[in-house]
Order: C-alpha cells, then structure tokens, then sequence
C-alpha cells in the first residue's frame, strides 16, 4: 500500500465583503421661483440720456470746382442726404433733409447725368450744368444752375 502525505488543510473562505450600496441620487433641485412683476421691473432697461448728436466734421474741399464735382457725384449716385451735406447753410435753414430730397427727385436730371454732363461757369459763383436727356426720337438739352459760396474755410453749393 502506498500512503499518501496527508491532505492540505481547507480553510473556509472568507465571505466576500458585501458590495456597498449605491446611493441614491440627491433629489433635483427645487424649480426656481415664479418672477414677479417688481423682479421683472427690476431687470427692465434704464431709461438712457438723449446725448448730442457728435457733429460730423466738415470736410474741406481745395477748390470750388472740386466741390461742384464732389456735389454732382453725389447727385448721380443718388446720395441726397451727401449732397445736403454740401448745401449752404441759408438753404439747409430753408429746406429739411427729406424737403431737398424731393426737390433733387423732381428735377429729374439724376439719369441724364449719369450719361454725361458739362459744367458752364458763369460769373465768379455760379455754374450751369447741362446734360442731354434722351427722349423717343430726338434729345433735349436740361440745365440747372447753382451757385457756390464760400462759407468759412468750406465752399457750399447754393439750390
């Protein structure tokens, strides 16, 4: 008979720790309160002060010719409120912004000068432009005639 070396001992296995728990998730936040109308009047906008409009600075044009010019430029890209700009200040007292406007509209030279124009000067402070406007079967000749002034540094078209 063969022996056997004695058999190793068994020892009990430890029970396995218990898995802890989870925990259960925090409850949600309350919703927020309801607004009152005096929290709303609070986040109202402020009222604003009316500051002064920044007056734009004057550009000085060299010439009485380069104002003329800078003047029908405008007129041919239809910048009426660039054209008030460069009026004098008598007829800016006459006329408002959207008053000239019209004027300028009703003369109706706006697409005869873009096709092309000549300016006559007449005596020291007037010119007349003239441009040819297109009818059915012939062209008429169209003019109008403004004046310039020289208004401190600055030279100013008369309507």
């Amino acid at each position: 008979m063969v022996e056997l070396p004695p058999a190793p001992k068994k020892t009990p296995e430890k029970p396995a720790p218990p898995k802890p728990t989870p925990e259960p998730p925090p409850p949600p936040p309350p919703p927020p309160p309801v607004a009152t109308p005096e929290d709303l009047a609070d986040l109202a906008p402020k009222p604003t002060v009316d500051l002064p409009v920044p007056k734009k600075d004057p550009v000085l044009y060299i010439s009485k010719e380069k104002t003329l010019e800078n003047f029908l430029r405008h007129w041919i890209e239809g910048e009426t409120s660039a054209m008030y700009d460069l009026l004098t200040d008598a007829n800016r007292t006459a006329l408002t912004e959207e008053q000239f406007a019209r004027q300028v509209q009703a003369t109706g030279l706006r697409q005869s000068l873009r096709e092309g124009y000549k300016i006559q000067w007449m005596d020291d402070g007037r010119a007349r432009v003239v441009t040819a406007q297109r009818m059915l079967l012939f062209r008429t000749l169209r003019s109008k005639v403004l004046t310039l002034g020289r208004e401190g540094a600055e030279w100013r078209v008369g309507w």
